[in-house]
C-alpha cells in the first residue's frame, strides 16, 4: 500500500491541541505526547507506510523515508514545496553531525506551510502541534543544514538496508532515552554534568570543559533540556545537559 500524502498531513491536523511535546513518554501520540521524529514516522506509517522496526530520531529516520518510496530532493538549498515534502533540520554541517538531539523534521501541510510536533510553546499541555509558513519558520530558527524528502510516484515494495540495519535498542540505556551513538563536542561553556540519574535535581558529577568531547548512546529530554547519557571511565552512567528543548545545542555533534 502506498503512502497518501493527504493522510500524513491528516495525521497532524486531528492532532492539533491534543499533543503535549515530550522525548520521555511514547514519542508517537498513543499516550497524549510525542516528539517531532516520533510523529513523523507514525504520520507515514498510518498513511499507508510500511511497518516500522521502532520509532526512529532525526539521524535514522532517511532509511524509513526511502524505504517508503521517497527521494531526496534538496540539500540546504531552495526548493519548490509540495504538499507532503519531509523537511529534515539541523543546526550542525549535516543531519548525523547534528545528532538526533540536535535536529528537526515535519510535513509541508501545503505548498507553503511547515506542520510539525515542537517545542515551541515550552511544552505547553496540547500545544505541540504547531504549523507555520515555511518561510518564517525558517527565518526564526536558521537552520544551518536541511533535506527535503518527497515522495515519489514508484513505489518501493522492498525494505531497504538502510532500515534493516538499524541497531534495536541495547539493554542499559536509561529508561525514556532513545538510542544514539554519536559524539557531542562542548562549546564555549562549561557545563554541569550528573550522576545517579538526569535532570537539573540529580547529583552533580563535575563540568564538561570548554571543548570537551562526549561519546554518548543515548539522549532524552527532561526539566526543560535535552540530555545525553555516557558511561565514564570509571565505568559509570553520566548524564549531560546539550541544550534546552527547542533550542540551538551549546556544542556540536558528529
Amino acid at each position: 500500500m502506498a503512502v497518501d500524502n493527504n493522510k500524513v498531513v491528516q495525521w497532524y491536523e486531528t492532532r492539533k491541541g491534543k499533543l503535549t511535546y515530550s522525548m520521555n513518554g511514547s514519542r508517537n501520540g498513543t499516550d497524549g505526547t510525542a516528539d517531532c521524529s516520533g510523529s513523523v514516522t507514525q504520520a507515514i506509517y498510518s498513511a499507508g507506510g510500511k511497518a516500522y522496526d521502532y520509532l526512529y530520531s532525526t539521524t535514522t529516520l532517511a532509511g524509513y523515508l526511502e524505504a517508503n518510496g521517497y527521494k531526496r530532493i534538496a540539500v540546504s538549498s531552495d526548493w519548490s514545496g509540495k504538499k507532503g515534502d519531509v523537511i529534515l533540520m539541523s543546526w550542525g554541517y549535516s543531519m548525523a553531525d547534528s545528532g538526533g538531539a540536535g535536529g528537526h523534521v515535519g510535513v509541508l501541510s501545503t505548498d507553503k506551510n511547515f506542520i510539525s510536533t515542537d517545542y515551541s510553546t515550552g511544552g505547553q499541555y496540547g500545544t505541540a502541534v504547531s504549523e507555520w509558513d515555511s518561510e518564517q519558520y525558517f527565518a526564526k530558527n536558521q537552520p544551518s543544514y536541511w533535506e527535503v524528502w518527497r515522495l515519489s510516484s514508484s513505489v518501493v515494495t522492498k525494505v531497504t538496508s538502510a532500515v534493516k540495519s538499524v541497531p534495536k535498542s541495547p539493554a542499559g540505556i536509561p529508561s525514556g532515552m532513545q538510542v544514539e551513538n554519536a559524539t557531542y563536542v562542548n562549546g564555549d561553556t562549561q557545563i554541569q554534568i550528573r550522576k545517579n540519574g538526569y535532570g537539573v535535581n540529580a547529583a552533580k558529577a563535575g563540568m564538561l570543559p570548554i571543548g570537551g568531547v562526549v561519546k554518548y548512546d543515548a539522549f532524552g529530554t527532561k526539566d526543560g533540556f535535552v540530555w545525553i547519557h555516557y558511561i565514564g571511565k570509571d565505568k559509570k552512567d553520566y548524564y549531560l545537559p546539550v541544550r534546552p528543548v527547542g533550542k540551538t545545542a551549546w556544542g556540536t555533534f558528529k
